[in-house]
């Protein structure tokens, strides 16, 4: 008698699904689909000679909480960055020996937010003169307010 009624319910299972099952499952899909990742800006401290244990320190600004990514033209690996504040990633990649980073080699980053990527090429160069600090204002200039960022 207790096989009867064990498949009995079973076999009532099967012409009454779970509804709340799919629904969950879209409302995480339609979430992940929603969030566009957008690029702020893409910037590199750059290097004055592509030589091993010299480093490229990357940040990006765009959408928070994503994952991003940098891959070097010429380089044998690739550099992750970290977010450290909302929607800053930074992270650093030290030049190998076998890297065969030039003048004119590019960067790309993609940031991932869920199953969307948005990507963005560097406009500036890898190798080349030091960045220096932001020059000191000129004394005309020195009461004007500067914006350092803007979200």
């Amino acid at each position: 008698m207790n096989n009867k009624i064990v498949i009995g319910l079973i076999a009532l299972a099967a012409f009454f699904p779970l509804p709340f099952a799919a629904s969950q499952a879209q409302a995480q899909q339609s979430a992940y689909s929603a969030a566009t990742p957008r690029i702020d800006g893409f910037d590199v401290e750059p290097v004055a000679k592509a030589a091993p244990g010299n480093e490229l320190m990357f940040t990006l600004y765009g959408s928070p909480g994503g994952t991003a990514a940098v891959q070097i033209g010429g380089a044998t690996g690739g550099v992750v960055l970290v977010e450290t504040e909302a929607g800053v990633y930074e992270g650093t990649y030290t030049i190998r020996k076998r890297d065969k980073i030039t003048v004119a080699s590019t960067a790309t980053v993609n940031l991932r937010l869920g199953n969307r990527v948005a990507s963005a090429i560097l406009d500036e160069p890898l190798v080349g003169k030091a960045s220096a600090k932001r020059p000191a204002p000129a004394a005309s200039s020195a009461a004007a307010p500067t914006i350092d960022r803007f979200d």
